[in-house]
C-alpha cells in the first residue's frame, strides 16, 4: 500500500512578504540594499522593464497603469521616451499633402514657439492644465495674439491625436481648449485698415522726390495698385505680366525661411 506524499506549500510570488511583513503580489519585490519596493514587467516590444518606489502603495499605482497600458496596447515604451518635440517630427514626416512653403512656415512657428519650451516634454506628461498654462504664457508674457496662439494650437493638436491614434497616450489634452481659452480671454480683434486714396498719393509723391527713396516708386506703385504681397512681388517675372491685356499672374511667390533638414534660412520659389 502507497503512502499518500503530503504537499508542498505554494510558492506563489503572491504569498511572498517584504521585510516589514507586507504581502508582496507577482512581479513585486523588495530591495534591502536600497529600501526600495520594485516592480518587473514586460512592456509591449517584449522588454524587461523595472520601476522602483520608496513606498507601495505608491508603486502599485503605477503597477494599476502599467498592467491598464498593457490591456489596452499602450505602447509604454515608447511612450516614456517620446516628447512633442518627436511627436512633431513624426506628424510632419507623413505630412504630404502640404505645399512646400506652408510646410517651413509650420517648422518656423514651432521653433519659435514650441521646440525650446514645452516641446521637450514627454507626450505622455502632458495634461490639459499643461497646454492651458502653455498657451496663457503665450498670450500674457509672449504677447502673442489668440490667432497666433491658435497657429501654434493647430500643430500641437494633430500631433496629440496622432500619439492617441499610435496608442502612445489615451486621450489628448489640447481637446476644446481653444473654445475655452477664447471664451475666457477677453481680446480686441484688430481690424485691417486699408491706406486711403489721398494718403497713397501723398506717399507716393514722397518718395518719387526723395533722395534716398525715391528708387521704391515703382515696388511702392505696384503695391498700392494691386494689393499684391511683397512675396508675390518679388516673384514675379516678365511672362507673368501681359501690357497688353493689363494682366498679372500670380502663379508662385518667393519665402524665405528654413526649411526641413536646413541649419540655415535660404530663398525658395
Amino acid at each position: 500500500m502507497g503512502c499518500k506524499r503530503g504537499r508542498k506549500p505554494k510558492t506563489d510570488k503572491n504569498y511572498r512578504k517584504s521585510p516589514k511583513g507586507q504581502s508582496l503580489r507577482k512581479g513585486e519585490s523588495y530591495r534591502e540594499d536600497k529600501g526600495l519596493y520594485y516592480f518587473q514587467y514586460r512592456d509591449s516590444l517584449n522588454r524587461k522593464r523595472v520601476i522602483y518606489r520608496k513606498d507601495i502603495m505608491a508603486l502599485r499605482k503605477i503597477e494599476d497603469e502599467v498592467k491598464q497600458d498593457l490591456a489596452d496596447n499602450i505602447r509604454t515604451y515608447e511612450a516614456d521616451h517620446m516628447t512633442i518635440n518627436d511627436g512633431f517630427e513624426r506628424y510632419m514626416s507623413i505630412k504630404y499633402e502640404i505645399k512646400p512653403s506652408t510646410r517651413a512656415g509650420y517648422i518656423a512657428t514651432y521653433i519659435r514657439y514650441v521646440r525650446d519650451t514645452i516641446g521637450r516634454r514627454l507626450l505622455k506628461d502632458i495634461k490639459y492644465s499643461d497646454i492651458k498654462k502653455f498657451y496663457s504664457y503665450l498670450l500674457e508674457e509672449r504677447n502673442l495674439s489668440i490667432s497666433t496662439v491658435n497657429s501654434v494650437h493647430t500643430l500641437l493638436h494633430p500631433v496629440f491625436n496622432m500619439a492617441v491614434r499610435d496608442d502612445i497616450v489615451r486621450k489628448n489634452p489640447t481637446d476644446d481648449i481653444m473654445k475655452e481659452l477664447c471664451g475666457s480671454w477677453t481680446y480686441e480683434k484688430k481690424e485691417r485698415v486699408v491706406l486711403p486714396r489721398e494718403q497713397a498719393i501723398a506717399l507716393l509723391d514722397f518718395v518719387e522726390s526723395h533722395p534716398i527713396f525715391y528708387h521704391w516708386l515703382t515696388i511702392l506703385t505696384v503695391l498700392i495698385g494691386t494689393g499684391m504681397r511683397i512675396c508675390e512681388l518679388c516673384g514675379l517675372r516678365w511672362e507673368d505680366v501681359d501690357f497688353d491685356k493689363r494682366e498679372i499672374s500670380i502663379n508662385h511667390h518667393i519665402v524665405y525661411k528654413r526649411w526641413a533638414g536646413d541649419t540655415k534660412t535660404r530663398y525658395m520659389f
